[in-house]
């Protein structure tokens, strides 16, 4: 789900369900060779996928499964607007009023392609669509990260006449009702659901949370079904999907595989939309953390497309002229950002009075520059500057250790032993203002640690480093509250950012949840809410304005720079970088003749 996947890389932080990853799918080696001028694209992950079911995708699944799911609608690359995929034009929407002439919520109606098949040639209707609102809602599937984004769902009903055409229910009006419930993969019902297990289970039911739990008590099915669906077999071997890639090899840590299938449907269309071009024969996913080696293999001609490089490692790249004279660089702008996220449920840091001593730490520009080869931006709010509620008055908090340390007077933190560390007697102990830094161990993420850890130890804070895999960060510390700091990067997209309720909502604050610093009160709730129906611009736009206003405040995320993508594409490839995560879309690239 494009939409509700960019807005969990926000914080890339789903509780992962993920059975058996161990097992290797069986499936055949594809045969590529990759040194020659094959119509192959190698195409960097930052990090390992845990699963192909877009069910649960938390991470960098996404860029691999919307060649296998496509979107029923998605972001333009080149436009950045949201425009049909699989369907044949944007949805038609009605507001739904009781009898006594109440708005009461939203009909929106989709018709999906005549040409769209699953890869077994059936077509794909809505009832494909009911089926994965139905799994998606099952309360024993762990979807818990999609599902607050479709909350507002009440019903799906498919056209008996016509079943590539349906509408979509809502129980109130929402903000972003066509983007969530359109900006969705689909998965077949014949081939997830092959005994029909869900048939019958009613997803008014299903979406109702004063009724599902009893359901799922008196249906034994539905647990049946999950079990089913959230087996090994759902997870990495069966991968079906309607797009233009057919899911072949998936080696852990090295690649995962797809191969364009032969007469796919949406090459008959893709004249009319380019979005349903799928130009590379085979596209080679090849999760690389370590920024070292993805310079080897871009200097060995072993990947084809490459963001997200460290900053001076690309620069680097650029004035070698081996290096320049097969690989083209862009800088384009992206909606991405860096932060340092805390933990508001450590007692260490409950007082927003550290929180807030912590960001006078920062040296922002000089790290921007020095570290970041100057291509970022300071910022102050988890929002896109470009959209209208933005608080452009709200200012990235200074350096300032003089400033820090008379926070930390204030908080009640003073070094009594003269060790050079602050303490304090919390619940009749004394603790230690030692705060361990979760580090994915990036050249900028040492760094970063390393300049907190000496000013740190300026205003008497001890700040230790543990380096982590970025993936360990989102699946188990994050979700288990076991951190103190992380470091993390996101992407403020501006469609996704309208709502704020995953990521800052207090039902959000749970091990499946998206609001990993704890963040909110009822006041903080209530606001959000209102935002989520507040059709009119102006009014939702300063309600948007206040809750930035009060995160900035709150300090719940230590806001760092939006950076500037740094891509790399092999010059055999005709092609350019999007805003639209991941900014390179490999589908696009095509070889030169």
């Amino acid at each position: 789900m494009n939409f509700i996947s960019k807005m969990l890389t926000l914080l890339l932080v789903a509780s992962i369900f993920c059975v058996g990853c161990k097992t290797e799918p069986k499936v055949t080696e594809a045969k590529v060779n990759y040194k020659n001028n094959d119509n192959t694209v190698r195409f960097r992950l930052p990090s390992d996928a845990r699963f192909m079911n877009p069910a649960y995708m938390a991470g960098y699944e996404f860029v691999v499964l919307e060649y296998i799911f496509p979107y029923l609608m998605d972001f333009d690359p080149e436009t950045i607007q949201m425009a049909p995929l699989l369907i044949k034009s944007m949805p038609e929407t009605k507001e739904v009023t009781h009898s006594d002439g109440k708005i009461d919520g939203q009909a929106i109606t989709f018709e999906l392609l005549d040409e769209a098949v699953w890869d077994d040639g059936k077509p794909v209707t809505g009832y494909d669509y009911a089926f994965t609102i139905q799994a998606l809602f099952n309360p024993k599937v762990p979807s818990d990260a999609i599902t607050p984004y479709l909350e507002h769902v009440y019903d799906v009903q498919v056209d008996s006449d016509n079943p590539k055409r349906f509408t979509i229910l809502t129980r109130e009006k929402y903000i972003l009702a066509e983007a969530t419930v359109g900006n969705m993969m689909i998965l077949p019902k014949h081939i997830y659901d092959p005994t029909g297990l869900m048939d019958g289970v009613s997803i008014p039911d299903l979406t109702d949370p004063e009724k599902v739990e009893a359901l799922a008590k008196n249906n034994p099915k539905i647990d049946e079904f999950a079990k089913q669906f959230t087996s090994t077999k759902f997870n990495r071997e069966v991968v079906s999907g309607c797009g233009p890639y057919k899911f072949v090899e998936w080696v852990d840590k090295q690649k995962i595989v797809l191969a364009k299938k032969e007469n796919w449907w949406g090459d008959k269309l893709a004249s009319k939309n380019n979005m349903l071009e799928a130009a590379p024969d085979t596209i080679i996913f090849m999760p690389i953390r370590d920024d070292n080696a993805v310079v080897a293999a871009i200097k060995g001609e072993d990947l084809d497309a490459v963001a997200s490089i460290n900053s001076n490692l690309f620069n680097d790249l650029k004035s070698n002229e081996e290096v320049a004279e097969k690989y083209n660089f862009y800088n384009p702008e992206t909606f991405n950002f860096f932060y340092t996220i805390l933990n508001r449920k450590s007692p260490k840091l409950a007082d927003k009075r550290v929180r807030r001593a912590l960001a006078h730490l920062l040296e922002i520009d000089k790290l921007v520059e020095v570290v970041y080869g100057g291509y970022g931006t300071p910022i102050a709010s988890p929002f896109p500057p470009e959209a209208p509620y933005y608080r452009k008055d709200l200012q990235p908090i200074p350096f300032d250790l003089k400033k820090a340390a008379e926070l930390l007077d204030e908080a009640g933190w003073n070094d009594t032993d003269n060790d050079g560390v602050r303490d304090k007697e919390i619940d009749g102990e004394k603790v230690n203002l030692s705060l361990t830094y979760l580090s994915t161990g990036t050249l900028f993420s040492k760094n970063f640690a390393e300049t907190m850890k000496n000013n740190g130890a300026k205003v008497g804070i001890e700040i230790l480093t543990e380096d982590i895999s970025f993936g360990s960060i989102l699946r188990e510390r994050l979700p288990a509250r076991d951190f103190e700091m992380a470091g993390m990067q996101g992407a403020a997209d501006p469609l996704a950012t309208m709502d704020p309720k995953q990521l800052w909502h207090t039902d959000s604050d749970t091990p499946a949840g998206s609001n990993r610093s704890g963040f909110g009160t009822p006041e903080t709730d209530a606001l959000i809410e209102q935002i989520r129906v507040t059709l009119n611009d102006e009014k939702r736009y300063a309600m948007m304005a206040q809750l930035q206003e009060i995160i900035y405040e709150d300090q719940p995320w230590l806001m760092l720079f939006a950076p500037q993508e740094r891509v790399v594409i092999h010059k055999r490839f005709e092609g350019t970088p999007s805003k639209v995560k991941p900014t390179i879309h490999p589908q696009h690239l095509k070889l030169k003749k």
